[in-house]
């Protein structure tokens, strides 16, 4: 049961590390926008923040030897970044600013 709650935790950190970096990068292409024009940069400066601190953290749980962070702490962890994740593809979809409004498509 350990093993695979370790193994699950690495898969399911990592997953959401890679959709927020797809984002990040799909919004600095300008595929993607969170509808505020120049306000984007705002949601853009907390995207990569938390993109860096997700993969800051995924590595540091890989390279560790001595494991001492357990494997629900390292599931907390991913929950919270797929929460955030969560949060930020409501903005760039339904909660689309007053420049860009929701008009169905993801892709601007």
């Amino acid at each position: 049961m350990k093993n695979l709650i370790e193994k699950f935790s690495k898969i399911f950190n990592w997953a959401v590390c890679i959709y927020l970096l797809l984002v990040a990068i799909l919004n600095f292409c300008g595929k993607i926008t969170f509808g505020f024009g120049l306000g984007d940069i705002y949601y853009l400066g907390w995207l990569i923040f938390i993109c860096l601190l997700s993969l800051l953290l995924n590595i540091k749980f890989r390279v560790e030897k001595h494991d001492n962070t357990g494997h629900f702490v390292k599931l907390l962890f991913g929950i919270i970044f797929l929460a955030i994740a969560i949060y930020f593809t409501e903005k760039f979809t339904i909660n689309r600013g007053i420049e860009y409004p929701w008009n169905g498509n993801i892709f601007y």
